[in-house]
């Protein structure tokens, strides 16, 4: 019995092998095809309505999900081979908890990539129909007479804007409801939707840690004081925070737990019944990933607060275009259309930020 046992674990520490050897070849490519969807991320970054750079990021996404793959199936069979080192001894449960956690990041990691190449198809498919160059010449050729295609481009311009200024607004509303810049909420709303979570419950969230924030500053920390303790997080470290800030500290802290259900049940309690839950994905992923994908959200193009303290002189640019008729005179539209290309500039940030 010894010997088989012996032979055993002789077979298991030559197969292991060669999944580790296969595992740095896998990492090595991939880490290369990343480096290349780095560089296409910095490009679009500086030039953010290129259709051909889209669509050199949606072929460079099918890379490196592939490679993914790859990974995740043979972390698979190295979690499947420390499963039954396990019960032999062979493997100790730290390493097989080490296992399990990078197929839980690899799986998390895959969802992400797949979410992004959906925005990435739906860019590439938007980017096909607007026309942003055109809309920004309006009114370049203007002569002394205003024609009737002149304001058929306004009205055109107009429809068009309503959606992306609306949106601006909207975002704009929800910050400072929540207490944190434009800027913080759309990156933590692409994280959020990088790993699966829905940006409906990732509000909640925010809406909780900014009672917590404000419980601290009038010393009423009964609440979550234990969930606190448990995490290592003093009352200082969230103290003066504005909601984005608070909500890392917070969510670094959990992500150090490794008991998954733990997690949420601390999650839960600090964040409101199954919010914890909905957030898993993004509370297990790493530091540095988080870190990584709101630097994506500012190169892929976000709305400021810059341009949404613009927007209401912008609407209301557009409301008064959009209520002259015929008679609108030469004057006029030549302070207007400086207003009408400020919204395109919106715009172009508003659909880069999709």
């Amino acid at each position: 019995m010894a010997e088989t046992i012996k032979g055993i674990n002789i077979k298991l520490s030559l197969d292991g092998q060669d999944l580790d050897n296969e595992l740095k070849s896998i990492n090595k490519e991939l880490r290369e095809q990343q480096r290349d969807l780095r560089a296409i991320n910095t490009n679009l970054r500086y030039d953010s309505s290129n259709l051909d750079l889209w669509k050199k990021k949606q072929s460079q996404l099918n890379e490196v999900i592939d490679q993914t793959k790859k990974r995740l199936e043979t972390q698979q069979k190295q979690l499947e081979q420390a499963r039954l080192g396990l019960k032999l001894g062979t493997t100790s449960e730290a390493e097989f908890r080490k296992l399990q956690r990078n197929v839980t990041y690899n799986e998390a990691d895959l969802k992400r990539l797949n979410n992004e190449l959906e925005k990435t198809k739906d860019k590439v498919k938007d980017l096909g129909n607007l026309k942003f160059d055109n809309l920004a010449k309006v009114g370049s050729t203007l002569t002394r007479s205003l024609t009737a295609p002149i304001l058929g481009a306004v009205a055109a311009l107009t429809a068009f804007a309503s959606k992306g200024v609306d949106t601006a607004d909207s975002i704009g509303n929800t910050a400072k409801r929540l207490r944190m810049s434009a800027e913080s909420l759309q990156e933590w709303n692409h994280v959020a939707r990088m790993s699966g979570v829905e940006t409906a419950s990732l509000e909640k969230a925010f809406e909780k840690v900014n009672n917590i924030v404000a419980d601290i500053a009038l010393g009423d920390v009964k609440g979550f004081a234990g969930v606190f303790h448990a995490l290592g997080i003093s009352m200082d470290e969230i103290d003066g925070k504005d909601t984005s800030e608070a909500f890392e500290v917070i969510r670094n802290a959990l992500e150090k737990v490794e008991d998954e259900s733990l997690r949420a049940a601390l999650a839960n309690h600090l964040f409101g019944d199954k919010i914890g839950s909905d957030l898993l994905p993004m509370l297990s992923q790493e530091e540095t990933a988080i870190k990584d994908l709101r630097k994506e959200a500012q190169e892929l193009g976000i709305v400021t607060n810059e341009q949404i303290d613009a927007v209401g002189g912008y609407k209301d640019s557009l409301d008064k275009l959009k209520q002259s008729t015929t008679a609108l005179s030469v004057e006029v539209a030549e302070v207007m259309i400086p207003a009408m290309q400020g919204v395109v500039n919106i715009l172009k940030a508003y659909y880069s930020s999709l």
